[in-house]
């Protein structure tokens, strides 16, 4: 990875300055990054800066193929786990509670899973995310209008809702239309790639 990470940025004919200076941390970081006798490695919202900056993924920059809908897993998260401080910037899995389950669609190498446990997304439309399915939640992929995502709120509260721009506002919609729209300032965390009734076959 140190050396992918070189390369990239050479390939962009930057400095390790204005590398630096894009991703928001101190030159010798991104000296420590690129050094094969430091351990230092960028955290996950780094990789994500680091990844905008070079317009390639995140596991392209790991050096890791992109998950398909093969049985590959992904790591299950409770809507407490999101909401401690410091998951959504590092999306860290507390070590020994991980749960893996099968991801059916292409995914990078952050993708995570989050039970549906809210009746906010439950409706009679075709697109309604009921109780009890898992969606999928990919942090690489951008969000765009009309896209489900996953929110947080400035309490550290996470919701999972539909992103709405028009009119010059963007604001966050339930599905369900008994709940009101979001609209005090937010930020989109991961999109949802997709969700699909819940299995009991995962595994630590």
């Amino acid at each position: 990875m140190k050396t992918k990470l070189k390369q990239l940025r050479e390939a962009a004919d930057l400095s390790p300055a204005e590398v630096a200076r894009a991703v928001g941390i101190s030159r010798g970081g991104v000296y420590h990054w690129e050094d094969m006798t430091r351990p230092t490695m960028p955290s996950i919202s780094n990789l994500l800066a680091l990844s905008a900056l070079y317009g390639v993924s995140v596991s392209e920059i790991l050096g890791q193929k992109v998950g398909h809908s093969d049985g590959a897993r992904v790591p299950l998260v409770t809507q407490h786990m999101l909401e401690q401080k410091g998951f959504l910037d590092d999306l860290k899995i507390p070590s020994g509670k991980a749960v893996f389950v099968p991801c059916p669609f292409d995914h990078g190498s952050l993708t995570f899973a989050l039970e549906i446990t809210s009746p906010a997304n439950q409706a009679s439309a075709s697109n309604s995310i009921p109780v009890g399915y898992t969606a999928y939640f990919d942090p690489e992929k951008p969000a765009k209008n009309g896209d489900m995502v996953a929110a947080e709120l400035p309490a550290g509260e996470v919701v999972v809702r539909q992103l709405v721009s028009e009119g010059g506002e963007r604001f966050l919609r339930a599905l369900n239309p008994e709940y009101r729209r979001i609209s005090m300032p937010f930020r989109c965390v991961a999109t949802m790639l997709g969700a699909v009734l819940s299995t009991a076959d995962s595994s630590a």
